[in-house]
This record gives C-alpha cells, sequence and structure tokens, in this order.
C-alpha cells in the first residue's frame, strides 16, 4: 500500500470511528475578518500564510482543534460539506483552508477516540477570513468500567419504588423501580461507598464497595423507617345534647403529657354541643390534650410539595377538605405554621390508618362522626418528586368528635405532642 493509500485509509478509519459520539451546533458568531485590499500575506491563528493568486481569496478558513481541556491535538480533520475542501491540523492543533466559494456549508472536525463536533449554517464569504474553533472531548474510556445492582427494601421486606441509590463522591447513581431494584452501570473500577435514601426513612450507607473490571456488583440495602415526633394531637367532643362521655386512647408508646391528666380508664367528661368539657371536679376545659413518646415511623409514599410561602393557603384548603371547622382549623394553623415555615418546601401527608393503629380511640357512648386529622411531614430544602395524596373530604353528622395533630419526620425518637 503506497502512502497516500495509507492515509486515506486512515481517514476512513477516523471517520468510521466518529460517526457514533459528537456534536452538531449552529453557527451564530460572526467571526469575519475581511481580506481585500491586503498585502499578499496574511496571518490566521499566528500563522503567516502566502497567496499564491487570487482564488485563494475565494474565502479563508482558519482556527484550532483542541480537546475539553484545552490541549491542541494534533492531525484532527476538517472537512466542509458537499465540497473536497478540507485540512489537517499542525501540531499546535491549528488548520486552514483557502479558496473557499462563496456559500452556507456545514464544516465537521473529527479525530480519533475523539467526539466528532459539526458546525451548521457557517457562510463563507468571497475575500474574508472567518475563524472557526473546534473543541473535541474524549470519548471515555469503557473498558475499565463495572455495574452496580441489588434492591431496596423496609424493615419488612416490601420494596420501596422510588429510592435513590448513590455512589458517594461521583455523579453514578439511581433510582429504584417498582419493585425495589436498580442498576448502575458505566462505574469506573475501585471501592466506593454507597447510599440508599427515602423520604421517611433513615439512610444507609454500605463502604467499601470494590468495582472491577466487567463485573456485576449486587449490594442489597434494607432501610428503616425515620424516628419522628408526633405533636399536640387534641380532642374536641360535639354531642348533639349534654352527655357523659369516656374517652380511652390506646396509645402504643409513652405519655409525656396530657391534660387533663389522663386517669387508668380514660378521660370521662360530660360534653355539651357547644363543645365545653366539665370533669367530675367541675373544672371546664374545651378539649382534651396529649402527647408522647414511640419507636414507629410513618409512611411517606405520597403526599404533596409545599412551598413555605403558600403553607397556610394550603392548610386552610386541605383542613376544611378534612372536616374541621373554622376554630378547629385556625388553632391547627397557629400552631403548625410558624414550623411548616422554618423550611423553604415541606413535603406533606395526611396519616391515616399508621396513626390509627398507633392511637386507638374508643369514646363511650360512640359517635355518629369521627375526624381524625394527622399531618407528618418533612422540611426539605428543594421540592422532590412524589406521589400527590388524594385527600377523602369529611363531613360531620350528628354527634361528633374531632382530633387533630401532627408529627415532624426527623432523626431520633418519636413522639406525640
Amino acid at each position: 500500500m503506497n502512502p497516500i493509500s495509507k492515509k486515506i485509509s486512515a481517514l476512513l478509519l477516523i471517520m468510521i470511528f466518529s460517526l457514533t459520539f459528537g456534536q452538531e451546533v449552529k453557527d451564530d458568531s460572526v467571526n469575519y475578518e475581511t481580506i481585500k485590499n491586503t498585502k499578499d500575506t496574511i496571518q490566521c491563528e499566528n500563522v503567516n500564510y502566502k497567496f499564491r493568486n487570487n482564488n485563494d481569496k475565494n474565502g479563508f478558513l482558519c482556527g484550532t482543534v483542541t480537546d475539553e481541556y484545552g490541549n491542541p491535538i494534533k492531525e484532527a480533520i476538517i472537512t466542509i460539506s458537499g465540497t473536497t475542501y478540507g485540512a489537517e491540523t499542525d501540531e499546535d492543533g491549528k488548520y486552514w483552508i483557502i479558496g473557499i466559494k462563496e456559500g452556507t456549508y456545514s464544516i465537521k472536525s473529527y479525530f480519533t477516540k475523539h467526539q466528532f463536533q459539526v458546525v451548521k449554517d457557517v457562510k463563507i464569504r468571497t475575500a474574508y477570513i472567518l475563524y472557526q474553533d473546534f473543541i473535541l472531548p474524549k470519548i471515555k474510556d469503557t473498558s475499565l468500567e463495572g455495574s452496580l445492582k441489588g434492591s431496596v427494601l423496609d424493615e419488612n421486606n416490601n420494596p420501596l419504588p422510588g429510592a435513590n441509590i448513590v455512589v458517594i463522591g461521583t455523579s453514578w447513581g439511581a433510582e429504584a423501580d417498582e419493585n425495589g431494584n436498580y442498576l448502575i452501570s458505566g462505574v469506573r473500577t475501585g471501592k466506593y461507598t454507597i447510599r440508599a435514601e427515602f423520604i421517611g426513612y433513615s439512610p444507609r450507607e454500605v463502604k467499601d464497595i470494590e468495582i472491577r473490571q466487567d463485573s456485576i456488583v449486587t449490594v442489597n440495602l434494607k432501610i428503616k423507617l425515620m424516628k419522628i415526633n408526633l405533636e399536640k394531637p387534641i380532642i374536641y367532643i360535639y354531642p348533639e345534647k349534654e352527655t357523659k362521655v369516656n374517652v380511652k386512647l390506646d396509645y402504643k408508646g409513652t405519655f409525656t403529657a396530657t391534660y387533663p391528666k389522663y386517669p387508668e380508664g380514660g378521660w370521662t367528661v360530660t360534653a355539651k354541643p357547644d363543645g365545653t368539657l366539665t370533669d367530675k371536679a367541675g373544672r371546664m376545659y374545651y378539649s382534651l390534650f396529649w402527647e408522647g413518646v414511640d419507636e414507629k415511623g410513618f409512611t411517606l409514599n405520597e403526599g404533596f410539595i409545599v412551598k413555605k410561602e403558600d403553607a397556610a393557603e394550603f392548610l386552610e384548603k386541605s383542613l376544611k377538605t378534612l372536616g374541621l371547622n373554622y376554630k378547629e382549623a385556625n388553632e391547627f394553623i397557629i400552631f403548625w405554621l410558624p414550623e411548616l415555615e422554618k423550611n423553604p418546601y415541606n413535603l406533606i401527608h395526611f396519616s391515616t390508618k399508621e396513626y390509627e393503629e398507633l392511637a386507638k380511640l374508643t369514646i363511650t357512648p360512640e359517635p355518629e362522626t369521627i375526624i381524625r386529622v394527622f399531618m407528618v411531614f418533612k422540611g426539605l430544602d428543594k421540592p422532590v418528586e412524589i406521589k400527590e395524596q388524594k385527600l377523602v373530604p369529611k363531613h360531620r353528622k350528628g354527634y361528633t368528635v374531632v382530633e387533630w395533630g401532627g408529627s415532624e419526620v426527623r432523626e431520633g425518637k418519636s413522639g406525640i405532642r
């Protein structure tokens, strides 16, 4: 094979290799310099060029080709679409093409093991110099990579769809699918720490995970519900007529405060239709109050992402839907709004079944309507994606009991206040 054939073969190989990796951009710059009435020699990119004849002055293209770090690329190829014009960069990454007929072209630069770049709609003008540089990032060597796979489950081996798995200190990560499974490909060889996160759960890290070339490493992760504080459950009683009422609370935790003091056998009060409560000593109350601590957490797999500026309006609408009257909603908002406004965003969830299982309420005589509103929230620095919770409207009928409370998800012991 003669030298010219070798050169053509090499260029073909480079072109084939470059077809897969690259980018196309549009030339929006005006980077021209006139060469009218110049002398026989001009300078482009610090390279002096001597014109041979007037045809050379049709159009003049020059520039530099570098990698993503600014290093010049020697022997990079530059071609102009639909023409035989072309060039190859010198050892400083510089090129120049002369005598280009006026027109609009696409200009391409490529080099082996680098991404190509195409600049579209480039206007070549007679007797003008156009400066056009190219940046060709190196194509990552995938021969030194492996993969991570596994699952993210809760303490009861239930999958946690949407859990985030990250490789600490890198940009690699994945999200668990509907079965709790994940796959992270293209991880460079080395040792890493893997972290699994899910809203409402304590993060879990596994250290010294070694990724080897072409390996698939399995890391299964179990994460626990985060401990939370439950705050200020308050109970209102509205019978249709004055009634002696007993309220028992089967709480799977430890009381830290009650008012009036919670006796063995529960609270016994005389309730009036306006909500006034009187104990056997004749003391009057408008509600019953308790708080406590426990070891259980709450699942936050659906809810609402609320900006602190929108918190008051959100609570007004939601509490009305859930059945609280203006007085009850007002007290709820006065207590909780300052807590919500401490955070740029809040994930808010209204718990029903889990809360009722944690704190079972038995009332004698049994009310016709029981409304229990329990808000669980977690402060966020920025919004996250979560399935929106559908609130079921509650309506009062007859003898009614209303309870509201809440909890902030955070590390540490759980409590009800």
